[in-house]
């Protein structure tokens, strides 16, 4: 696999950056991924850096690598969210199977979710992807994330806290609304060595080491961190109400960003299509009693945009009957992936019908 285009989209670090960062990381990196493995008595950010196999924001960088890197006429389809739209759906070798019996051509799907993501985020994947290849990209939305700033807020993007790409479009808007960019050595640092080591894995030097989605099976499934109870203040503060105590603010500047987004599929000529993620109803209840107005005033501006700039929007919670106990917390199903899957791919099949 060429990774030269690839590594031409990294940000660059500051000189000062690498001075003050790097100079604390270099002399631990050799040993810390030895370490690491071990475990032993590390944890924490060497685990997180080196070994987490829920690390979301390497395998995007990994997936984009391999997008660019991928046969030109293979239909490429990009789905954009947070883990509720990740999540949502079944493995990749399974979608690619559904996909090309639908298409009747070679297509993959690429998913570039990351667990908290903004527009911003999403955007600056975005951006990363290049352009001239055929395909679909599908945006997550939902009143979770149509008026929110993400879990890192706008300043994890705008600093690069998680993806060290160049982005100049999420860039230049953040940077508008008072958000400065900047690079992150360590997250440069954690991408490459992640990325070097996937590689190897696929290339059968290593031990399998891939990347597990929240892998929600068994009779007591668990997530890969402990979780507070999804019906809990705490949680419903961290997935809602921080951002909805600023919901104008993050309406305006996501509004921006969507629209730079489809600015993107005016200039490449690929379709965007939005989806709506998974939500449990319990939590819409909630919405609704504490914001009065909020997901009314979601569905308004959500089908005003579609409106305005001519994007299809596709509900597919509701397409695939997902019910209450399909749910194993607020957001994320456990059950009704495959009639999830099944709906991505009949809107997938609809907009590439319509795909210049």
């Amino acid at each position: 696999m060429d990774w030269t285009g690839f590594k031409a989209g990294l940000t660059r670090p500051s000189a000062t950056a690498w001075l003050t960062c790097l100079l604390l990381a270099a002399a631990a990196v050799g040993a810390a991924e030895g370490w690491a493995r071990d475990l032993g008595p590390w944890r924490g950010p060497l685990r997180v850096m080196y070994t987490s196999t829920h690390d979301d924001a390497a395998h995007v960088s990994y997936l984009l690598a391999e997008l660019t890197a991928a046969p030109r006429d293979e239909l490429k389809v990009l789905v954009l969210g947070s883990s509720f739209t990740r999540e949502g759906l079944l493995e990749r070798p399974r979608v690619d199977r559904l996909l090309r019996e639908a298409l009747g051509r070679p297509a993959r799907l690429y998913n570039l979710s990351l667990s908290g993501a903004s527009f911003a985020e999403l955007l600056a994947i975005l951006e990363n992807t290049g352009e001239g290849w055929p395909g679909v990209v599908c945006v997550g939305v939902s009143p979770a994330t149509l008026f929110s700033e993400g879990f890192g807020g706008y300043a994890r993007a705008a600093l690069h806290e998680a993806l060290p790409h160049r982005a100049p479009a999420m860039e230049a808007i953040l940077a508008e609304s008072g958000f400065q960019s900047a690079s992150s050595p360590l997250a440069l640092v954690r991408q490459r060595s992640w990325i070097r080591r996937y590689a190897r894995v696929r290339l059968g030097a290593e031990t399998p080491f891939a990347y597990q989605p929240y892998r929600y099976v068994g009779p007591t499934p668990q997530p890969p961190w402990p979780l507070p109870d999804w019906r809990s203040d705490q949680a419903f503060h961290l997935a809602f109400g921080r951002h909805l105590r600023r919901e104008e603010r993050n309406w305006q500047l996501n509004r921006r960003l969507l629209g730079a987004i489809l600015d993107w599929r005016d200039r490449t000529g690929v379709p965007v299509i939005l989806i709506e993620n998974t939500l449990h109803p319990e939590m819409k209840t909630r919405v609704a009693a504490e914001f009065p107005g909020a997901l009314a005033r979601y569905a308004e501006r959500r089908a005003a945009l579609c409106a305005e700039r001519g994007v299809s929007y596709y509900d597919l919670p509701a397409l695939a009957g997902i019910q209450d106990d399909d749910f194993y917390d607020g957001a994320h199903v456990l059950s009704g992936k495959d009639r999830y899957t099944a709906q991505l791919v009949k809107a997938v099949a609809e907009a590439a019908g319509r795909a210049p």
